[in-house]
Formats: structure tokens, C-alpha cells, sequence
């Protein structure tokens, strides 16, 4: 899809069977090579072997990943959470994975940004709203500030004297 015009540029059904990269391939080489169009950013799921495509074969195309497959992996981890040994972790799912897509949403696509805004989720959630970066830097939630002792879950705020840790 053409993002400036919203346009669908091209289709293609490629017979089952056929290996995803292989696929990928097959339908970029023909965008660029028979339809002379330009690719500026290409989009996918985390599928390990069209990275590798895409860095060694595709190098000029800056190659991203869709953040709702990179959020149904992350759904798919917290199924495999213990609910009877980090309970925190489950209460706290939902939260987590608003967080990725706002983090992806607000990065301006710069992907250090991304790192940094989802990461802020750890802290946080540890009720800890400003914190020192490795690099020494003094980094802040960006939510108001919520008073000493009271976490924000679903259902609003709740008194919680320990803090979440995992």
C-alpha cells in the first residue's frame, strides 16, 4: 500500500506451499524490477528469515515490524506467565500492551525512542516514576503525577503499600 495515497499498489496469491520469504521475494523483486517502484519502507511480522532477506538482498529499504504482530507475540508470552506465581504480571497485561502500541505510536519512528518509551513500562510499573537511564540520564513517565502509595490499575486507582516487582 502506497502510504501517502492510501492506495493498494499491487496484489499477489502466491500457491500455498510456498515459503513466506520466498513469497516476500518474489513480490518486492516485482515491484521494483517490472513496476520500476520505488520502496522507501517495508513493513512485516517478525519472521526471522525476511529479516535476514531484507538486510542481505534488500539493503536500501529500511525494513520494519508490524507493531499488531509484534503485540500478538507479546499476548501470546504472557500465556505462558505462571498466574499462581506472578499474579502482578497478569493484572498488569492489558496496561503492557496499550503501553507497546502507544510506544510505537509516539516514537516518530525512531526506534531508540520506541526502546526507550516501552521499557518505561518496567518502572512504572514498580511505582517508580522517574528513574536514571545507564547513561546517566533522568528520565520521567509522562502520565500526572500519582499520589505516594496508590498504584493506577483497571478499575482505577488502588492502595497498594509493597510495590509490584517482578
Amino acid at each position: 500500500m502506497d502510504l501517502n495515497s492510501g492506495k493498494i499498489i499491487d496484489f499477489s496469491i502466491i500457491q500455498k506451499g510456498d515459503l513466506e520469504k520466498s513469497a516476500c521475494n518474489y513480490v518486492l523483486n516485482d515491484l521494483i524490477e517490472n513496476k520500476k517502484i520505488n520502496i522507501r519502507l517495508f513493513l512485516s511480522d517478525r519472521h526471522v528469515g525476511i529479516k535476514s532477506m531484507m538486510k542481505k538482498e534488500f539493503p536500501n529499504i529500511l525494513h520494519e515490524f508490524d507493531v499488531w504482530h509484534l503485540s500478538k507475540s507479546l499476548i501470546k508470552k504472557f500465556k505462558t506467565v505462571d498466574v499462581n506465581k506472578y499474579p502482578e504480571v497478569i493484572e498488569w497485561k492489558k496496561s503492557i500492551i496499550n503501553h507497546m502500541w502507544y510506544s510505537a505510536q509516539a516514537c516518530n519512528g525512531d526506534s531508540k525512542v520506541l526502546i526507550t518509551k516501552f521499557n518505561s513500562i518496567l518502572h512504572h510499573i514498580k511505582n517508580d516514576h522517574q528513574w536514571r537511564t545507564e547513561e546517566g540520564t533522568i528520565m520521567t513517565c509522562e502520565h500526572e503525577e500519582i499520589p505516594e502509595g496508590v498504584l493506577r490499575k483497571k478499575n482505577g486507582f488502588i492502595h497498594n503499600q509493597n510495590r509490584i516487582m517482578f
